[in-house]
């Protein structure tokens, strides 16, 4: 996968990795195609703060892994006198605003979700008996996945919290 963090909004973007063997000019229309951010609109950095050439391969600059990706700004967003929104992706508890979101930015509910309130209240009243244990058991496990997606989540936020802040210090 080829990297690009937008840093206005503080999102990590995926792309095919054969991106990185076409030229920068050809890799920022299909941001633009992505994220509505015309070509010429866009600036592409890589961490130092070098901006990347136009003419240039994306693959002649060392950039676009997931510990250092194409830090993308939006000159629409810097000239504009109003802040961009940032992303509202993240947390399963949290899911509002991601319908003008691109589907690679979007963090999905875990196959696990549930509303886990309704679920210990229901094995709470079951009567003691082996189907209650097992029903138990299935809600731990269901409970321990959710919590691995959450981490998981809020992993990936602090992960685009540090690149948003290394992004505005270049």
């Amino acid at each position: 996968m080829l990297y690009i963090f937008h840093v206005d909004t503080g999102t990590m973007m995926t792309f095919d990795m054969n991106l990185a063997l076409e030229s920068v000019a050809h890799l920022k229309e299909v941001v633009a195609r992505e994220v509505h951010i015309p070509s010429e609109k866009q600036v592409l950095l890589v961490s130092g703060g070098e901006s990347l050439d136009p003419s240039s391969r994306v693959c002649s600059y060392s950039a676009g892994t997931d510990t250092n990706p194409i830090y993308l700004f939006s000159k629409a967003s810097i000239e504009s006198p109003t802040p961009p929104s940032p992303s509202t992706h993240g947390l399963s508890g949290d899911m509002a605003g991601n319908e003008m979101l691109p589907p690679h930015m979007i963090y999905t509910l875990p196959k696990a979700y549930f509303d886990p309130k309704e679920r210990v209240e229901a094995t709470r009243s079951s009567p003691p008996s082996y189907a209650t244990v097992a029903n138990r058991s299935r809600l731990a496990q269901d409970l321990c996945e959710l919590a691995r997606e959450e981490t998981r989540a809020c992993e990936r936020l602090v992960h685009d919290q540090h690149l948003q802040q290394q992004g505005k210090l270049m």
